[in-house]
């Protein structure tokens, strides 16, 4: 069905990223991707008080996607992949 992860772990700041989210086609646009990102902010927010989400400056589907989980834009941020310099919007959905 898919994939997801914990990464960039801050004890200093308090937070950890959730990303590198995969999910089939066949899954798209259903309840699995929300459910899937509650279980992880629930567990995460039982230990940091922010999570973050990189995502991909073209990718809009995900973009939508963490707006609607109550994440607020805080960075715009570059990732190095295979040489080349991407753009990304950072997100951060603070621990209420």
């Amino acid at each position: 069905m898919g994939t997801t992860s914990f990464y960039d772990y801050n004890p200093e700041k308090s937070s950890v990223g959730i990303g590198y989210t995969f999910i089939t086609r066949k899954y798209w646009g259903g309840p699995y991707n929300k459910s899937n990102k509650k279980l992880l902010i629930d567990y995460a927010f039982q230990h940091v008080d922010s999570v973050l989400f990189h995502v991909g400056a073209e990718n809009f589907r995900s973009q939508k996607a963490v707006l609607k989980l109550g994440a607020e834009k805080i960075n715009d941020i570059m990732f190095n992949i295979n040489g080349v310099d991407v753009p990304y919007f950072e997100y951060e959905l603070r621990k209420s």
